[in-house]
């Protein structure tokens, strides 16, 4: 359940971030020097991740990204990772992602992410970013993609007929809105119940440590 909690604030606070122009997104930042255009040239569309460590193996030495010069004295590896809404193989640095979230490529600088917009979880804390194939959540296949993009059209077109009907201004992002009617309320009910079973604990057990919550 503790997990759940850190995902979803992890999860509030990207979309707050991406949400409000004047603010900063939480991912990496990258100066001009650790940018790595030869990245973006390995960079291929691909319809499904590996699902296994022979496939893994067998898409990774076709892919060959050892014969590519390091980037910065990072050497170039294999990855399946999503880039905008569909799957890539590139050959990038490897990062760590770090808060419970997927991984992206990132073409502006030719290296791989957190996705702070894609909660997940199955995948740990942190983890090497180019084990992100191992989770499904992240690397589902192309129709999972194209679920995905329906499912996120839908979602826009419903925002938008509901600011038309309700004059709302229309320059207010539908990630506010999925922040301020969804996922904050949420948040604030998961903490109240922990809070209000933790009061219990506490009263049940005066004299000593209550059982963790998780």
């Amino acid at each position: 359940m503790m997990k759940n909690i850190v995902i979803l604030t992890v999860y509030v606070i990207g979309q707050l971030n991406y949400s409000n122009e004047a603010s900063p997104p939480l991912e990496k930042r990258f100066t001009e020097e650790d940018i790595c255009p030869i990245s973006e040239t390995t960079l291929e569309k691909v319809d499904s991740c590996p699902r296994n460590n022979v496939t893994i193996r067998e898409r990774s030495e076709r892919k060959n990204c050892a014969k590519y010069e390091p980037c910065q004295g990072d050497p170039l590896v294999y990855h399946c990772v999503r880039h905008e809404n569909y799957l890539v193989e590139v050959c990038a640095p490897k990062e760590i992602i770090i808060g419970f979230c997927c991984a992206e490529f990132i073409k502006e600088v030719g290296r791989v992410q957190a996705d702070y917009s894609m909660p997940c979880l199955e995948c740990p804390f942190h983890y090497q970013s180019n084990d992100a194939w191992k989770y499904r959540t992240c690397t589902g296949n192309a129709e999972h993609n194209k679920t995905f993009e329906e499912a996120t059209g839908k979602f826009e077109e419903a925002t938008g007929k509901f600011e038309e009907a309700t004059g709302k201004d229309p320059n207010i992002s539908s990630g506010n809105l999925l922040v301020v009617y969804i996922i904050l309320p949420a948040v604030l009910m998961i903490t109240s119940i922990l809070f209000v079973v933790w009061k219990v604990k506490r009263a049940k057990y005066p004299n000593q440590k209550p059982p963790s919550l998780s």
